[in-house]
């Protein structure tokens, strides 16, 4: 059977398959005992960190009244962008609520997060997710709202004093229709920050309003690239109107140099086995080089680290696993998530299996961090889906899915504690963040739910008492946090490299910072900073003291 002869249709059950067990009678003259059954695996090794609930400590508990009637792009909406927008130190977030109504704008006082609400951020459409970027290089980050209806991109410039105002004037890049989510990068290294968008259910064919590459013209303007982008349709799909067939469901892009050639190239999580990978042709244009090893069948979260320690970045892919006694839903596919493992040259090897984070339930923002400080990546992803269609809702057994915490055992394999952590979560989440919220040394995790509020998990710390360092960079004006920096840090014998990214969640933005736990080192010996761009001289700083947050400036600032 061909790709394209599959059938599905979003909110539709075409397909389901039962799993019937059928025995078979026989006799024989003799007669074997059973073989003794396996031992049982061992037990997880108990986790050393553990998190509690903050989220009506902090002032993120209020509750939201839906304002418009929501469809299938809604129920997959809801992310969190954070930044320090006003300049005073501390993280700030944006809130995108989906179905429930337009979001929200916190400012954090150090203590709890406080709602503004006369910063000039009014949208006129239910709100899906937004993104921070300094547009017009003043140094002072921009918002990108994106709504379900039109008008689809809502673009706030901030005027430096902590309010913003509509920018009604950006062209043709307000006209983008289905924004699921956005990643800014220097593809060209000319050294200010293009983006990408990624759409769900938008044409391929775009029609001037489904555009995925904007070069920015370094003066605040940006030109349509996407004619150098290899961005393929998902063909595995037939609905009712064969013009669907030729839809794009990307979900999550993210900028991340895969081949260590200091240009950024493009790992984009897609619905329906769209997922791809897109190498870049030293800033010309992107070509696509992904091999039948990505098979993820519904690409939804990502995140990209270096989990195994081997200099280079790998991918991990959330998407859709059912549990093998119930009823299958036929969505192309639906064997779980994906852990790829980048060979070295930027080709992977699917190690989901060897690893143990294949079964994720139904995934969605995902991300990369040492929870615990032993210098080990840790994953966690958030779970759930939901129905706004009539009749039957055929999603029922998604709806409380618990979140997936995949606590690193320190030799490339993961253990699911989720439970024995504290995270107790089994809400709709969507989006995800995973930071320093409280700057005590420690990732917390902050979940974006699909119409509800958001849920902060605090961490309480590594009962080891492990240690970390958080860097941070101050670039040059056009690229202020110095995206696509990489950052090693070297102790003893041993190193671990991180990148500095913006954007590359679903429906959601990290802080633009690095957090590496070193277990129980007392110092580092070096810190490395590789710039963005050609033939600039690399950073080192030595003898490190840990259990800091440090800046480090670019050379020619």
């Amino acid at each position: 059977m061909s790709k394209i002869s599959k059938i599905f249709q979003f909110g539709t059950v075409l397909g389901l398959i039962f799993i019937t067990a059928c025995g078979g009678g026989g006799g024989s003259e003799t007669s074997e005992p059973p073989p003794p059954p396996p031992p049982p695996p061992p037990p997880p090794p108990a986790a050393k960190v553990s998190f509690v609930d903050v989220t009506m400590q902090v002032g993120l508990d209020y509750v939201l009244s839906s304002t418009e009637p929501s469809g299938e792009s809604q129920d997959m909406a809801g992310g969190i962008s954070i930044a320090d927008y006003n300049g005073d130190g501390e993280l700030d977030l944006f809130v995108s609520h989906a179905k429930m109504g337009h979001g929200k704008l916190f400012r954090f006082n150090g203590t709890q997060f406080v709602e503004v609400t006369d910063a000039g951020i009014a949208m006129d459409s239910m709100s899906q997710g937004a993104f921070w970027t300094d547009l017009n290089g003043d140094q002072a980050l921009d918002l990108l709202a994106f709504g379900a209806k039109s008008p689809y991109l809502e673009i706030y410039m901030n005027d430096g004093d902590g309010t913003f105002t509509r920018d009604l004037n950006t062209a043709d890049m307000v006209n983008q229709k289905g924004i699921f989510s956005v990643a800014t990068a220097d593809y060209d290294l000319d050294g200010d920050l293009d983006l990408y968008f990624a759409h769900w259910g938008g044409s391929w064919l775009r029609d001037g309003d489904q555009e995925y590459l904007w070069q920015n013209d370094g003066d605040g303007t940006f030109t349509d690239m996407s004619d150098n982008v290899e961005v393929i349709p998902s063909f595995n799909i037939q609905v009712l109107d064969p013009e669907e067939q030729y839809k794009e469901y990307s979900f999550t892009p993210i900028f991340t140099d895969i081949n260590n050639d200091q240009y950024p190239d493009l790992l984009v999580t897609g619905d329906f086995e769209s997922s791809q990978i897109l190498v870049n042709n030293a800033g010309v244009d992107f070509t696509d080089a992904t091999t039948d090893v990505i098979s993820d069948e519904n690409g939804m979260g990502a995140a990209v680290a270096d989990f195994d320690n081997d200099g280079d970045f790998d991918w991990f892919v959330s998407s859709i696993w059912n549990p093998p006694e119930a009823i299958k839903l036929y969505f192309g596919g639906i064997s779980g998530n994906r852990l790829y493992r980048n060979d070295g040259t930027g080709t992977f090897s699917d190690v989901t299996d060897e690893a143990g984070v294949r079964e994720g339930y139904w995934g969605w923002g995902s991300c990369f961090a040492d929870f615990d400080n032993d210098s080990n990546p840790d994953i966690f992803h958030v779970n759930g889906m939901t129905y706004s269609g009539s009749g039957e809702n055929p999603f029922a057994q998604f709806e409380q899915d618990p979140s997936r915490f995949y606590l690193s055992n320190g030799d490339g394999t993961f253990s699911e504690v989720s439970e024995s952590v504290g995270i107790d979560d089994n809400g709709n989440g969507r989006g995800l963040v995973c930071f320093d919220f409280d700057r005590d040394g420690d990732i917390d995790i902050l979940i974006a739910n699909n119409g509800a509020a958001p849920r902060l998990y605090e961490n309480q710390g590594s009962l080891d008492n492990n240690n970390f360092i958080n860097i941070k960079l101050n670039g040059l004006p056009a690229n202020l946090e110095a995206i696509g920096a990489k950052i090693t840090i070297t102790a003893g014998s041993r190193s671990w490299i991180q990148e500095i990214r913006s954007g590359g969640n679903y429906m959601s933005q990290d802080p633009r910072e690095v957090h590496f736990g070193v277990a129980q080192l007392s110092q580092i010996d070096s810190i490395r900073v590789d710039w963005p761009g050609l033939n600039v001289t690399p950073t080192e700083l030595q003898n490190v003291d840990v259990n800091q947050f440090i800046t480090i400036d670019h050379p020619d600032r």
